[in-house]
């Protein structure tokens, strides 16, 4: 596995796109933080919210949106019993790219160790490094990727951002405007070219 330098240089990535097999592989896949599936509940109207959650269903299970399982238990965790629990819950069970591998995670956690809270309880497993390792593997694989997050702020000396660590892996990050955009359909190609 490549990692960007310190330096900034350009990585040397030789994998194509996926070759298409029997189901139609997406070109680009967005990985999604429990951040904007627990946001959605705030921004959209009640008689809203079910659509876009069984729009985002149908891109679980083409795979062209993926998370983590430690999100789905991010979700259980803080026991979201809403909308975007039970999306999560049945979500879970379609996703169709794995959990990042633990040598990538380890390679990665050297790059972005500050992405996991300083004074994280030990029994926690957050989700954050496995979203950006899951992006990682993604981009690694020939996909176009984006990370669809709300944790822009960094906090140090505690951790960074979830979009931070994005930018020093050189991975796309929208924030719930863009995701929904994305969810309601224009071009996908537009929406990575504009963030």
């Amino acid at each position: 596995m490549f990692l960007p330098s310190e330096e900034g240089e350009d990585d040397a990535r030789t994998d194509s796109a996926p070759e298409a097999d029997s189901r139609e592989e997406p070109d680009l896949v967005v990985v999604l933080d429990s951040s904007v599936i627990i946001q959605l509940k705030y921004v959209l109207p009640t008689e809203e919210q079910w659509g876009v959650f069984a729009a985002m269903l149908d891109l679980v299970r083409s795979g062209r949106l993926t998370f983590p399982r430690q999100v789905a238990r991010e979700l259980a965790k803080e026991k979201h019993p809403d909308a975007p629990g039970i999306w999560c819950g049945e979500a879970v069970r379609h996703v169709r790219h794995s959990n990042p591998t633990d040598e990538t995670m380890s390679e990665l956690l050297e790059w972005i160790g500050d992405l996991v809270e300083v004074d994280a309880e030990p029994d926690r497993e957050p989700a954050d490094p496995y979203i950006a390792a899951t992006a990682w593997e993604l981009l690694e694989a020939g996909y176009d990727v984006a990370v669809a997050t709300e944790d822009n702020i960094d906090r140090l000396p505690l951790k960074i951002a979830l979009t931070t660590a994005c930018d020093r892996l050189g991975i796309t990050s929208w924030g719930l405007d863009t995701f929904l955009a994305w969810v309601r359909g224009p071009e996908q190609g537009d929406l990575l070219r504009e963030t």
